[in-house]
């Protein structure tokens, strides 16, 4: 299958057929793997300025990255993709990674919260 989509001309069919891998793997919970092919997609999207490749690869670049509690890269990759949900005008995208990005907030603000009532006992 890698060998086949790694023989693809370099178009958006290209850019569809990684993404689906990288889902893949992903919900095969291969999150270093889905990372590499996910920002495969996200290069080749932005190279043929593929505005919804960009956004749906960084948008999982986000989501991987918070699996692996790594917020601070999971906001950067959200707000690139929010950025590009809210210029293509898709509302449902824009209210899904804003779901995504307040998760983040909700999942520190507990962390914190737990740290003060571990450090006070």
């Amino acid at each position: 299958m890698i060998h086949e989509i790694s023989s693809l001309k370099e178009d958006t069919f290209k850019v569809l057929e990684l993404f689906d891998l990288s889902q893949r793997l992903s919900d095969e919970s291969n999150f270093d793997q889905a990372m590499n092919f996910s920002n495969e997609v996200l290069c080749l999207s932005e190279r043929l300025n593929y505005k919804a490749g960009i956004l749906e690869a960084s948008s999982q670049i986000g989501n991987l990255n918070s699996l692996k509690y790594k917020y601070s890269e999971a906001l950067q990759y959200y707000y690139k993709a929010l950025n590009i949900a809210e210029e293509l005008n898709v509302q449902l995208r824009v209210a899904s990674i804003l779901g995504s990005i307040g998760l983040i907030y909700k999942d520190q603000v507990i962390t914190k919260l737990l740290m003060n009532i571990i450090t006070e006992h």
